[in-house]
């Protein structure tokens, strides 16, 4: 399964967003073990957007840009250090990550399974 993520042309906005639970009931979790972020994505086009993580105070990581790891018509592994994206972010508690954020722009659309913490 994939999780589907298109721009609305209608849409008044010039971007969109979707926030994902790091956990099934939302609770923060520690991620001080883990050192990779990764998932699938797939595009049509080399149209991006950014991810980034959320911590329970609402305090954000810095973005991985996702045109960075687009191929057209290939389906993509990623692997993004969480390191890289809490590089100079001293305000961020790894102990109590909460969302994934994926955030893509005007006229994005893109596919995107298997995220996990490695």
């Amino acid at each position: 399964p994939r999780l589907r993520l298109e721009y609305d042309e209608s849409s008044i906005e010039d971007w969109f967003a979707i926030a994902l639970p790091i956990s099934i009931n939302w609770q923060p979790v520690d991620i001080s073990s883990f050192e990779h972020l990764t998932f699938n994505i797939y595009s049509e086009e080399a149209t991006g957007g950014l991810i980034r993580l959320e911590d329970s105070e609402g305090v954000e990581s810095l973005d991985f840009k996702l045109e960075k790891s687009i191929v057209p018509e290939t389906d993509v592994s990623v692997r993004v250090r969480i390191e890289a994206l809490l590089d100079g972010s001293d305000a961020f508690n790894k102990q109590k990550c909460r969302l994934l954020k994926i955030i893509g722009y005007k006229g994005a659309a893109f596919y995107v399974s298997e995220i996990s913490l490695e």
